[in-house]
């Protein structure tokens, strides 16, 4: 543990205001640590480094869990009543789907293990195809709305001119069409209230983020609005046998979702809106790792993007691709080549032995991940591993390989800081340019020009 020089607050002031910088000064004074920890308004947060020290973590999957954060998450970013909030903090069931021992929570309060169990069978198991095919369907659709042809056409943001469009097809696919007929504005709101959410965690009063709390009761709002049309006009007759789709919930997914919620005690339907907000967005024992001891209660935190950049782990061959610097062959390893692969060349060996259908003959380059579990976590460790996983690869695999194969695309900036990051995101999601990134685009098969 890391001393501190206010009592009882600790660090909290550091850790708020810039989280990035405060992770990024101490592990530069006190070295090549594998672990610390820190005092944040009376509690221990422990942060931990390198793959093996992690691996050891993932020995406690029961134990690394993340009520509190929910119960935090669901009041502070999505406006959730306490009384609602209060039947996910007196959940101590767990969400496997036997109960905790000594758990008196009733079944249809288990909020956990029901909405866990909805997440992982439509958005990982049996109905991923499903979900994954409405949103592909959906995008597709909208597609021609932007206007691309074969003339080049130059545009002021990258990331604007996509988002709306994907945004929406995960809307529609997750939710069906009247969610938008009746909120226009739906996805244009949500992407601008995602800037708002670090200052809503940070609890700034509403008299300083007024635009933020508006938004925040619009959307919550237009989720109402939409449950009680689909309420109201839903048929059983009009789910579609073949993919569980129907007009007014959407996929099935969402469909038994509100199956669960409408049954909770004290939700009504501020409350199942306010859970449903969040969709869109998309502590029992101690804890052992080497010499130190975490004790239970604490909150363990595996910085993402440290592992994701350690240069211990992946491949730069020999610092002429930094890891903050796109190259597109890192993820092939070539037979013979020692410099090639993902990790660094130490491990490349083993890593071609197990490529699959590789042969002493085969000079074809490989994908190759063995190895990698332990520093290559997006979408986190323990048992609330992110449940829509599945989902969100396979959009991310559209979206990319679609518009390039189908657009030419050039980007407008030769300068490199116009394409470095910005940390206001750091910690609630994937992180965006500083600025913005023009471009030009037309349809595919013209001649430069």
């Amino acid at each position: 543990m890391l001393p501190y020089a206010l009592p009882f607050f600790g660090y909290a002031f550091s850790l708020f205001l810039d989280p990035v910088k405060l992770l990024a000064r101490t592990r530069q004074s006190i070295g090549p640590r594998t672990g610390y920890g820190i005092k944040v308004i009376g509690y221990n947060v422990y942060f931990i480094y390198r793959p093996a020290n992690v691996a050891k973590l993932r020995k406690y999957p029961k134990v690394i869990t993340t009520p509190g954060v929910i119960t935090f998450v669901l009041k502070t970013l999505f406006g959730m009543v306490p009384t609602a909030v209060d039947m996910h903090t007196f959940d101590k069931s767990g969400i496997q789907a036997n109960a905790r021992p000594g758990s008196s929570v009733k079944s249809h309060n288990r909020i956990d293990h029901l909405t866990h169990a909805n997440f992982h069978k439509h958005l990982l198991g049996e109905g991923l195809a499903k979900v994954y095919q409405g949103f592909a369907v959906s995008l597709l659709r909208r597609l021609p709305s932007l206007g691309i042809d074969n003339q080049w056409t130059q545009h002021s943001d990258l990331l604007d001119f996509w988002m709306l469009p994907m945004t929406s097809a995960m809307n529609e696919a997750l939710a069906g069409p009247i969610i938008e007929c009746v909120n226009p504005g739906f996805a244009k709101d949500l992407f601008q209230y995602y800037p708002y959410l670090h200052s809503f965690l940070k609890g700034w009063l509403k008299w300083l983020i007024p635009e933020a709390y508006r938004l925040q009761k619009s959307l919550i709002q237009g989720v109402a609005t939409w449950h009680a049309i689909a309420r109201a006009r839903f048929h059983a007759s009009d789910i579609d046998k073949t993919t569980g789709y129907d007009p007014c919930w959407g996929s099935a997914f969402m469909r038994e979702r509100q199956q669960i919620l409408r049954h909770v005690d004290n939700w009504d339907a501020h409350s199942i809106a306010a859970s449903d907000f969040g969709i869109f967005w998309g502590d029992k024992e101690d804890i052992r790792i080497n010499e130190w001891r975490i004790p239970k209660g604490s909150l363990v935190v595996v910085p993402a993007g440290d592992a994701h950049k350690d240069p211990q782990v992946w491949n730069t061959r020999n610092s002429q691709y930094p890891l903050d610097r796109f190259w597109a062959e890192r993820i092939l390893a070539y037979p013979g080549d020692p410099q090639s692969g993902l990790r660094k060349p130490s491990h490349l060996d083993s890593d071609m032995n197990k490529a699959s259908g590789h042969t002493p003959q085969d000079d074809t380059p490989k994908f190759v991940m063995s190895g990698l579990a332990d520093s290559y976590m997006p979408f986190g460790i323990g048992e609330r591993t992110c449940p829509g996983r599945g989902f969100a690869r396979r959009e991310i695999i559209l979206f990319c390989a679609y518009p390039v194969d189908r657009y030419d695309i050039e980007l407008l900036s030769s300068h490199d800081q116009d394409y470095e990051t910005t940390t206001a995101f750091y910690g609630i999601g994937t992180q965006r340019p500083k600025g913005k990134v023009p471009f030009r685009i037309r349809q595919r098969g013209n001649e430069p020009g």
